[in-house]
């Protein structure tokens, strides 16, 4: 899902499907590299750093500039309101048992 939101924002901003793909990727790439989900997502600093030095990082966990950008950058955003999104599967759960 996280890489998902990641295409659109760069299909949005009218970039080519490679681009977009390669954003996909490198977010949900760091995004397994952490603990959690929503606190793992990189921010678009972190991600263009990442994008830039990946060959150089064969371990983003263990990246320090890597990991200081994520510090400074997803912390910064103080949000008054919450937008969530939640999908119910269990009618397929529900389907497949049958």
């Amino acid at each position: 899902m996280l890489s998902c939101l990641d295409f659109c924002v760069v299909i949005l901003r009218n970039e080519s499907l490679e681009k977009s793909a390669n954003y996909a990727n490198a977010s949900g790439a760091l995004v397994v590299s952490r603990h959690g989900c929503a606190p793992a997502i990189p921010g678009e600093q972190e991600l263009f750093y990442y994008l830039d030095n990946a060959h150089n990082i064969p371990d983003p966990s263990q990246d320090k500039e890597l990991n200081h950008l994520h510090r400074v950058s997803s912390r910064s955003i103080a949000r008054s309101e919450i937008f969530g999104f939640a999908f119910d599967h269990r009618k397929q759960l529900y389907d497949l048992a049958d």
